[in-house]
């Protein structure tokens, strides 16, 4: 899997595709899972930053466990929290803002210590590797929704 300086590169490259879908393999368009993608990069990394490790509640979680220990989310069943849900127009303007955002946060991840940790929806507190982790996974989830859409 790519680190995740190569994904969001990879990311950047399809800005000028954001309007393309392809309705068989995604309700949505490609400007979609890239704002969604960088939504969740941003989010997880702005939450790391503000956790405060003394509050961290550990212990095994087994979907957490499946699906990093396998790099792989299934498509089609999870729901993104309205949180990171685009809504309204993408532009490419506004991908490029959330894109320079997620390249001055990735800079960020390196410095935060490793008791940082993320609180997910599903998989429960995620320490700053898994953090990471986390984010590559869902990230390369998208980027193979965004490859088949332009394949």
């Amino acid at each position: 899997m790519k680190d995740l300086q190569s994904q969001l590169q990879e990311l950047e490259g399809y800005i000028s595709n954001l309007e393309e879908m392809n309705a068989t393999i995604s309700k949505v368009s490609v400007g979609w899972h890239i704002d969604h993608s960088l939504r969740v990069v941003n989010g997880v990394i702005k939450a790391l930053e503000k956790s405060d490790s003394e509050k961290f509640e550990g212990g095994f979680n087994f979907f957490g466990s499946i699906f990093l220990t396998f790099n792989f989310l299934p498509r089609g069943r999870g729901r993104a929290p309205k949180l990171v849900q685009p809504e309204g127009e993408i532009s490419a303007e506004s991908l490029k803002r959330r894109l320079d955002f997620a390249y001055s946060n990735y800079n960020i991840i390196v410095q935060l210590d490793e008791n940082t940790y993320f609180k997910h929806p599903l998989f429960g507190d995620l320490k700053r590797d898994k953090a990471v982790k986390f984010i590559r996974i869902h990230t390369e989830h998208h980027l193979k929704i965004i490859r088949e859409i332009l394949a």
